[in-house]
């Protein structure tokens, strides 16, 4: 272990105390459970109480924006990348800014188990962190129902290789919810693990591949409504669709060719969403990946 692994190791079991409050720092988690290498959107809060601007920045020691992760048996877990960099942030007196990262590209707590989580942030002129409140998590596994390998056809990024889709329900504590992973199994890497939607526990989801090997996913997601999601052989969610049931209920067909597509019901048309606006679809994947903590 090298020292400056012990020296970080050493600085996070000291933040069980939060120093007293010059800078406020709240964390938020969407949920508490997760599947294994699923996105974990962690939100941080940070207020600037000191009654002052004041800048936050690396030391040649310490990361400013950082976060304390143990494991249940409070064996601290760090960063991916240790020597990480973040780019100076100034924060008005009074003023809260808020980032959200995904945990899972900057950590590795993608084995099953509990995780306590707090934000952690260094400031030079006190010589202390602030901390905030911890956040319990667990990483678990959902029910596989369906699995396939595929091959990646030409002309797409890994063409030649095989990619295996794996289908989950995983159930939380107000809902059930499918998933989808996309891996490459011989070279032990996770392309994406995602929720799809909701899913009713009435008919069963029916799950069918094209003829480039893409995903297409139909569950029922309401008592009418169905959700038709197609998904990549990279791990791309590519489109998600809702019908209606009218006289027929939607359903999944290929035909002879291989083209695949949704027959019955009643394709409900949404509103446009510009890209990134909230409810826009997006899935974060576990490739897109930052070197380090990502510059605020």
């Amino acid at each position: 272990m090298n020292a400056r692994l012990l020296v970080l190791l050493a600085l996070l079991a000291g933040l069980g105390t939060p120093a007293r409050a010059q800078i406020k720092v709240e964390l938020q988690v969407p949920h508490r459970l997760y599947l294994a290498y699923e996105p974990m959107l962690a939100a941080v809060t940070i207020t600037n109480l000191s009654g002052r601007d004041i800048t936050l920045e690396d030391t040649p020691n310490n990361q400013w924006f950082g976060f304390q992760i143990s494991t249940v048996d409070n064996t601290p877990v760090p960063p991916r990348d240790l020597h990480y960099k973040n780019e100076p942030l100034q924060i008005e007196a009074g003023q809260s800014i808020k980032r959200t990262v995904n945990l899972v590209t900057l950590f590795p707590i993608t084995e099953y188990g509990l995780y306590r989580i707090r934000g952690a942030i260094y400031f030079s002129p006190t010589q202390r962190y602030y901390t905030s409140q911890p956040q319990n998590i667990e990483v678990t596994e959902g029910k596989t129902i369906w699995q396939q390998t595929v091959g990646v056809p030409e002309g797409m990024p890994g063409a030649g290789d095989y990619h295996v889709f794996t289908v989950m329900t995983h159930r939380l504590a107000a809902e059930t919810r499918l998933y989808v992973r996309v891996e490459d199994k011989d070279r032990e890497i996770v392309y994406a693990t995602f929720p799809v939607g909701k899913l009713t526990l009435g008919q069963p989801p029916e799950i069918k591949l094209d003829e480039t090997n893409q995903l297409h996913l139909l569950h029922q997601s309401g008592s009418r409504t169905y959700l038709h999601s197609i998904v990549g052989v990279n791990g791309e969610l590519l489109s998600q669709s809702t019908y209606n049931v009218t006289k027929t209920r939607p359903r999944l067909h290929r035909n002879q060719a291989g083209k695949t597509g949704v027959i019955g019901g009643q394709l409900e048309i949404p509103a446009a969403l510009p890209p990134g606006t909230p409810g826009a679809p997006q899935q974060p994947k576990i490739t897109d990946r930052p070197p380090g903590l990502p510059k605020l």
